[in-house]
C-alpha cells in the first residue's frame, strides 16, 4: 500500500463569510459535519472566549470610547455584558456560551457598566442614543434586536459587524 503525501489548499477564513446568508461555508473537510448558526457562533465563541484582547483591538480601531467620552482603554474598562448576565438568567437563558459569548461583550467606563446594572438593552441604550457609539462598539442599530427574544439574532448580528472589521483589520495588515 503507497501512502500518498496530503497537500492542504490554503483559504482566507473570509472567504467562508458569505454576504448573502449568516452562515459559514464549511471546509470541505468538514463538510460530513452539519453546522448550524448556534454551532457557529459556539465555534467563534471558542476561538476568542478569555481573549479580550481582539474585542479591545476591534474596538482601539474603530475609534470607540468608553461610553463617558473617553477613548476605549481596556485596563480603565468594565467588561460590559450588553444583555447583563442576571437578565437573561432571568429569563432562563443559562448556557454560559450566550452569556459570555464576545458578541454580548464590550468594554465601557466602570461608572456607567455600575448605573446600568442588570437593566436590559431595550432600556438602557435610551440613555446612549448616539448612532455613533453603536457604530464604534459594532452594537446592530435595529431596537428589535435589543429585546430578550431576538438576543440570539442579537448575537448574530453582533458577531457579523464584529467579522467584518476583524476581516478590514486582518486585510490592512497584508
Amino acid at each position: 500500500m503507497k501512502i500518498q503525501a496530503i497537500k492542504p489548499q490554503l483559504t482566507s477564513l473570509s472567504s467562508f463569510w458569505t454576504d448573502e446568508a449568516p452562515t459559514l461555508r464549511i471546509p470541505t473537510i468538514q463538510r460530513q459535519f452539519v453546522w448550524d448558526a448556534e454551532d457557529v457562533r459556539d465555534l467563534i465563541d471558542s476561538v476568542v472566549n478569555g481573549y479580550l484582547m481582539l474585542l479591545d483591538a476591534l474596538l482601539h480601531r474603530n475609534g470607540a470610547t468608553n461610553w463617558a467620552g473617553k477613548n476605549v482603554v481596556s485596563e480603565e474598562c468594565a467588561v460590559h455584558h450588553i444583555f447583563p448576565r442576571e437578565y437573561l438568567k432571568d429569563h432562563e437563558e443559562t448556557r454560559a456560551e450566550c452569556i459570555n459569548c464576545i458578541g454580548n461583550l464590550t468594554l465601557i467606563d466602570p461608572g456607567i457598566n455600575s448605573e446600568i446594572g442588570d437593566r436590559p438593552p431595550e432600556d438602557y441604550f435610551q440613555e446612549y442614543k448616539d448612532p455613533e457609539i453603536f457604530e464604534r462598539h459594532m452594537i446592530p442599530s435595529d431596537p428589535k434586536l435589543w429585546k430578550f427574544e431576538n438576543y440570539e439574532r442579537f448575537l448574530d448580528a453582533r458577531l457579523k459587524l464584529m467579522w467584518t472589521k476583524a476581516a478590514e483589520m486582518l486585510n490592512e495588515l497584508r
